[in-house]
């Protein structure tokens, strides 16, 4: 009788590890299926959340201990989530406002999962996730490059355009991995040559502002290693065969890679361009037109903002998706200084646990500094589990 409920424990806690793990992907994978036009009978984030509250229902006494950072976390957390319920009684939008309020409420699921699974190997997490995003993140930049090559006719450039905004998700991916592995001191030379690889991806994605703040964080983690870095004769073997086979191509065929490759590069070079590019200017003009509208004359938009999802229906005259690309100003537009502040004291209480963590402090660093360019507060499922798992496992644990 032992041996039958050890297996089915096993068994349990293996799919709402794989449900957790669709879940954190459920956006992405998702992209893949708008490109090749393919219907998916059941919502994936609805499905793998489903499974995992269900989960944490069944095993709620086995939730694990939750010290003083975790407890104010999940208070302030739960409170922010209340707010934008509440602020669906005053929202100016009258559709798009529900829906945002659903994903913020499903990013419950990411918080607390990390509480219920007394057994969440990081090392594995990190490892999978890693086998099923570098396959998207080639695919990814195939595709979106090979549109400007004579060979575009392979490809579907309707629904390219359509997908064309995963290079900033796949980036924050991309920069976890390197965050985490620049901790490992394991097999260093294979991890050398893995980071440079991701490092490359992501200049070929084109995402300028994450690849600048990981190489930076990555430099801030290895200050000593980099000023006493030594080459291993093995390592150099392998960066000479690396010249010397992949030079005579790349200068045979350089027109061609930079038709295939040049829309990344470019996209970093605009930046020391006057203006920095259009990306840049746009959202100038979005913290301009947050700001004018949070602090106008009526103060009590100040106070309680203007309701969740409200923002692209001000700015654009459409209830569709957008949000200024700064999640702390997109909480005081929407949901007001309570807003603002409760999304603030939840981003900043990381910094104040003293024990180090099975994660490197430096990828919650990462993910909320490009939070404050790029993301909605409603797409960080990633970084709300990472918080609470950075807050409850500590690396000698």
């Amino acid at each position: 009788m032992k041996i039958k409920y050890d297996f089915n424990s096993k068994l349990l806690e293996n799919i709402s590890y794989f449900s957790f793990l669709l879940f954190l992907l459920s956006a992405t994978l998702k992209v893949v299926l708008i490109y090749y036009e393919i219907n998916s009978f059941v919502d994936l984030t609805l499905a793998s959340s489903f499974m995992l509250i269900v989960y944490m229902l069944a095993n709620y006494n086995q939730m694990r201990s939750v010290n003083l950072l975790g407890s104010i976390s999940i208070i302030i957390f739960f409170s922010f989530v209340i707010l934008c319920c509440l602020s669906l009684s005053y929202t100016l939008s009258p559709h798009y406002s529900i829906v945002k309020t659903v994903l913020m409420s499903l990013n419950v699921v990411a918080l607390m999962y990390p509480y219920f699974n007394r057994k969440l190997d990081i090392g594995r997490l990190i490892y999978h996730l890693q086998i099923i995003i570098l396959p998207i993140v080639i695919w990814f930049i195939f595709l979106y490059n090979i549109r400007w090559t004579p060979y575009k006719y392979l490809i579907n450039i309707d629904n390219i355009y359509l997908i064309r905004g995963v290079y900033l998700a796949l980036s924050m991916w991309l920069g976890i991995f390197i965050l985490y592995l620049s901790r490992s001191s394991a097999g260093i030379s294979f991890y050398k040559w893995r980071l440079l690889f991701y490092i490359l991806l992501m200049l070929l994605l084109g995402a300028r502002g994450p690849l600048i703040f990981v190489i930076l964080l990555t430099i801030s983690m290895n200050v000593t290693s980099i000023i006493n870095l030594r080459f291993h004769k093995k390592d150099l073997k392998y960066l000479l065969f690396l010249i010397i086979g992949f030079l005579p191509f790349l200068i045979k065929y350089f027109n061609k890679f930079m038709s295939l490759f040049g829309f990344g590069f470019a996209r970093f070079f605009k930046l020391f361009e006057e203006g920095g590019g259009e990306s840049i200017k746009e959202r100038t003009r979005l913290l301009s037109f947050s700001y004018d509208m949070i602090f106008n004359e009526n103060i009590i938009y100040t106070f309680f903002g203007y309701g969740i999802g409200s923002f692209s229906l001000l700015y654009q005259g459409e209830d569709i998706r957008y949000y200024p690309h700064n999640i702390l100003v997109e909480a005081w537009f929407e949901l007001g200084i309570i807003g603002f502040i409760l999304l603030t004291i939840f981003c900043l209480i990381p910094f104040f646990k003293k024990n180090k963590s099975k994660i490197p402090l430096t990828i919650i660093l990462f993910l909320l500094i490009n939070s404050m360019k790029t993301s909605s507060f409603v797409d960080l499922r990633i970084m709300y589990s990472l918080i609470s798992i950075y807050l409850v496992y500590d690396l000698y644990e």
